[in-house]
């Protein structure tokens, strides 16, 4: 029976554990010392009030790479026959479902026989295909870890949690043979019990690709309404939005705001925050009660939780696929922003940088004298703009050199570069920086509104090709964007040739 599997990252490596066994992700804070020899042993954690001994992973898988300490490593409860054990890792991947047959390591010992010590299993018990990314990951044996001698397991000090019992209790109901129980339908799905504030949010963990502790919410232009900034994600920033605030339950305040978990799209990822990450249960159909409509404000809860689960009364189901159809969520996953020569994401994929608003997808909307829009796939990073112009002077198409980690970045002024006057700058001020020729270019604007999906995409008429306007002059089409009475079409620039034709200029008045 597969009921979906738990990823964790221990030195790079990425592995799976079964969700069964996957107990609780804590941050690996606060760890005392213990009277322990085992020196895999890196300390206990206090579990309102009950000391889990927490074990070091790296120290018992051999032939590890050595790698720098992780910013934010985790703790990770797993239990295995009514013991609980902390396993410590740099960080966790998500829940997912196996894509394919699992692959299996043949043992003297086969996997889930009770195993008396000294005995010493391997710890590797196989790999499985992720079902969300595609990518291998090795799988731990935890069998073989309560088999490892030395390693002190405590008893379970709140067993009333155990899913190893309740799938027990799934087979018993359906004889062991029944189709569904997979972790899906009769058997029930696993959901991630979330607090923001007083209220109780679940997401189905299925859904959840990572969870992050303590992340660092940096400042961006594209922070507004939902959306609290920006943050790092492997080798991605990607936007980070308040979840209550995005279900029209109210804003949170940001300080309260200490975990998130990241959801995908297939144009990028958008991390979701909450006040803290409270625990995975698995919901079975008879467990939800629905809501009547309307009932909430932003349609995206599904149900109530009718059962009680952790120190909350009430947990709101969140629908996945409305969560992922968001209007805010589809345009805000295109703003995600690789990191130049940074490393793969840690779930066993490569950073697929910023895709696609080709196709009438994402774009940018920005204002000079009137309202334009740019491809989000061309923007490689946005950063905030100053109002001055420095020392290159005021009608100088070159605003300002900025370095941006370790790359110099010359500034241009998006309206001057048009031929335009160019407005009052404000605080949304901002600077698109594209690629060109491998060097990184940025365009200024005065004014950045909105990041929308366009649901339009034609030629410049050529009656307006001909007009005087250098904006229309210089856009190749027109983009429809918005509903109803708020529905316009706007100028859509190619900001990568508008940007290699103004280096070449520069560099042509230097020479």
């Amino acid at each position: 029976m597969d009921a979906g599997w738990g990823g964790l990252v221990v030195a790079g490596m990425p592995l799976a554990v079964p969700l069964a066994a996957l107990r609780e992700v804590l941050p690996a804070q606060g760890l005392v010392p213990l009277p322990c020899g085992e020196p895999a042993v890196a300390g206990g954690l206090d579990l309102r009030g009950v000391t889990v001994p927490v074990v070091d992973l790296a120290r018992l898988l051999p032939g590890l790479p050595d790698a720098a300490p992780p910013p934010h490593p985790v703790v990770v409860l797993v239990e295995h026959r009514g013991g609980l054990l902390g396993l410590r890792a740099d960080a966790v991947c998500g829940i997912f479902a196996a894509a394919a047959p699992l692959s299996r390591v043949r043992a003297a010992v086969a996997e889930g026989e009770l195993v008396t010590p000294p005995a010493r299993l391997d710890l590797y018990a196989g790999s499985v295909r992720r079902g969300d990314t595609g990518a291998i990951v090795q799988r731990l044996s935890i069998d073989a870890l309560a088999a490892w001698p030395g390693l002190p397991w405590i008893d379970d000090p709140e067993p009333q949690r155990s899913r190893e019992a309740e799938l027990a209790d799934d087979a018993d109901a359906t004889g062991g043979n029944d189709p569904k129980a997979d972790g899906t339908e009769a058997a029930g799905r696993a959901w991630l019990l979330v607090r923001c504030g007083r209220l109780g949010l679940a997401v189905e963990a299925l859904d959840v690709r990572a969870t992050l502790w303590e992340p660092a919410i940096e400042p961006s232009p594209v922070a507004g309404g939902c959306c609290r900034g920006v943050l790092a994600f492997g080798a991605r920033r990607v936007p980070a939005v308040d979840l209550a605030m995005l279900c029209g339950l109210g804003e949170q305040p940001l300080q309260t705001l200490q975990q998130a978990f990241v959801i995908e799209r297939s144009e990028g990822c958008v991390a979701l925050l909450v006040q803290g990450v409270q625990d995975i249960v698995r919901v079975r159909p008879g467990d939800v009660a629905a809501l009547a409509a309307g009932a909430l404000p932003g349609g995206l809860c599904a149900g109530v939780l009718s059962r009680a689960a952790g120190d909350c009364a009430t947990w709101m189901l969140i629908d996945g696929a409305a969560l992922r159809e968001h209007p805010e969520v589809r345009a805000l996953a295109a703003v995600n922003i690789v990191d130049p020569g940074a490393a793969p994401d840690l779930v066993g994929g490569a950073a697929p940088g910023v895709r696609g608003a080709a196709g009438g997808e994402s774009v940018i909307t920005f204002r000079l004298r009137l309202e334009l829009a740019a491809h989000i796939a061309q923007v490689r990073e946005i950063l905030p703009a100053a109002a001055d112009d420095g020392a290159f002077g005021p009608d100088a198409v070159l605003r300002s050199i900025q370095v941006v980690r370790g790359r110099s970045v010359p500034v241009l002024c998006l309206a001057r570069l048009l031929g335009t006057s160019a407005p009052a700058w404000s605080a949304a001020g901002a600077v698109l920086v594209v690629e060109v020729d491998g060097g990184w270019v940025g365009l200024a604007v005065p004014q950045m509104l909105s990041i929308e999906q366009a649901h339009g995409n034609r030629p410049v008429p050529q009656t307006l090709a001909l007009g005087a306007d250098a904006t229309m002059v210089a856009a190749s089409r027109l983009v429809t964007l918005g509903q109803g009475a708020g529905e316009r079409t706007l100028p859509l620039l190619d900001l990568v040739a508008l940007a290699t034709r103004a280096a070449a200029t520069l560099l042509a008045q230097a020479a």
